[in-house]
């Protein structure tokens, strides 16, 4: 049952709009753009799920509402188009802000004829937008006639992810702004001094994270790990998350003999106590908007490795306050762990340059300050 809640206060409201909270780093990106936007500014803020709530869901605000159960969500999609425009009507927003694509369509539906403005959260580089199949090419004309429908406007958390978007679906420049992903540092605050070095039985920590799906590219990572392995180094991988991959993770770790050097903890609720209890943070991503588990490593202090995937060069640096290699370059990703592993104050040097560029670029304060101006733009034009 759909419940509303109590909102008497008279400041513009705007509703976030996402398929579900069980998305790791885009839910919990929603949940603080949220808070950062309604605390004590001139804006209120309700998300509404399209899907409901789950056992995995993160710390969710007060003012959320659930359209449908899980199942529901998936089975119904015509009642919940019909659902989101009864609470659009009910709850009058000023503005909907949607996040992750398959909203888009589902708000096209929903809120036509109705006096809204729309901004469209740009989060990731969906393969879609450069694949010539017949599915991409419809879903490419789906999204692209939705966003011409809402007359939205796109926030992209990369530059990377708006040029992705630009390009796929012919969005305008003038239709299109970069507001870089930020995180509350607050919540990550810097390793005070280095774990206990590697060596005399202590291992070699290296963690990563997020969903367990093929575009993450954790196999990558756990080949690489278990060459190091099997080269005589103490080294241990430690891998947060969960997804529909996970089994064939650690069977694949087996075959190639990391065993109990490969730990899948799940879902991590304390993600800052997960970075402080590593040596060395990587992101192995084939594809990223923009990762906030990268910026959330970066700001604990913990020395990182990534990819080259879109939107990774925009925070880091190679060389300066991280590692970069190529994409899918097993190699190189085992030579980049096996460098830092022998060299601790490269670690030290790359972790405190990481703090800082994160302090420096990527807070949640910037975040809600520039789409807070662009909420005003937007009321504005339309006053």
């Amino acid at each position: 049952m759909m419940s509303t809640p109590s909102l008497p206060d008279p400041r513009p409201l705007v509703l976030h709009v996402i398929p579900t909270l069980s998305l790791g780093g885009a839910a919990s990106g929603v949940a603080e753009l949220a808070r950062a936007t309604n605390a004590g500014s001139r804006y209120r803020a309700v998300i509404c799920v399209l899907g409901g709530e789950s056992a995995q869901d993160p710390d969710v605000p007060a003012t959320t509402v659930f359209l449908d159960s899980p199942v529901q969500a998936r089975r119904l999609a015509g009642r919940r188009c019909a659902r989101l425009r009864r609470l659009a009507q009910e709850l009058e927003p000023a503005i909907v802000h949607l996040h992750l694509w398959p909203t888009v369509p589902t708000a096209a539906v929903s809120l036509v004829g109705l006096r809204v403005r729309i901004i469209v959260h740009v989060r990731d580089t969906p393969p879609v937008f450069r694949q010539r199949n017949a599915r991409a090419l419809v879903n490419r004309w789906l999204y692209g006639v939705s966003l011409r429908a809402l007359r939205a406007h796109c926030v992209s958390v990369s530059r990377a992810a708006a040029d992705h978007t630009a390009r796929g679906l012919k969005v305008p420049l003038e239709r299109l702004r970069v507001v870089l992903n930020g995180i509350d540092l607050r919540k990550f605050p810097e390793r005070p001094r280095p774990r206990t070095p590697a060596g005399l039985g202590n291992p070699f920590v290296v963690g990563s994270g997020g969903r367990f799906s093929p575009e993450k590219g954790h196999l990558d990572l756990i080949r690489a790990v278990a060459a190091i392995r099997r080269s005589g180094l103490n080294i241990r991988l430690r891998i947060a998350g969960d997804g529909s991959m996970r089994g064939a993770y650690a069977e694949q770790a087996k075959v190639l003999g990391l065993g109990d050097g490969l730990e899948l903890p799940g879902a991590v609720q304390d993600m800052g106590e997960f970075y402080r209890s590593l040596d060395l943070f990587v992101l192995p991503s084939l594809r990223e908007g923009l990762s906030r588990m990268l910026l959330e490593a970066m700001a604990s202090g913990i020395p990182c490795v990534a990819t080259d995937a879109e939107g990774v060069s925009e925070v880091l640096t190679s060389g300066v306050d991280g590692l970069l290699v190529s994409r899918g370059d097993v190699p190189a990703l085992q030579a980049a762990v096996e460098r830092l592993y022998h060299e601790p104050a490269l670690r030290d040097g790359l972790g405190t340059r990481g703090r800082r560029r994160v302090e420096a670029a990527f807070s949640l304060e910037r975040v809600g300050l520039e789409v807070l101006g662009l909420y005003d733009e937007l009321l504005a034009r339309t006053s």
